[in-house]
């Protein structure tokens, strides 16, 4: 069993205490800081929603940040991106 199929994301269960325990359950290696860190300009603060569009219902917002037991959302607009893919055989 691989590190990230002990780690049971997205199951419904509550994940705030699987995050600062990475460490212990996954793989990991220290990375030293950038010496020339990319700093992001701060946007215009907003609020969210009130409802979201899914499966043809507006739905409210509120229930689903109580469902998924999110505590933060975070949103980039407008970056440029690349995706990188890695596979080994």
């Amino acid at each position: 069993m691989s590190g990230f199929e002990k780690v049971e994301l997205f199951t419904g269960l509550p994940q705030h205490e699987v995050f600062p325990r990475f460490k212990e359950i996954l793989s990991v290696k220290k990375m030293p800081k950038s010496a020339t860190p990319y700093v992001f300009e701060s946007g215009e603060s907003i609020d969210l929603p009130e409802t979201y569009f899914h499966a043809g219902m507006d739905l409210p917002v509120k229930d689903l940040l109580e469902v998924t037991d999110t505590s933060a959302v975070f949103v980039l607009k407008d970056i440029p991106f690349k995706v990188f893919w890695f596979w080994r055989p």
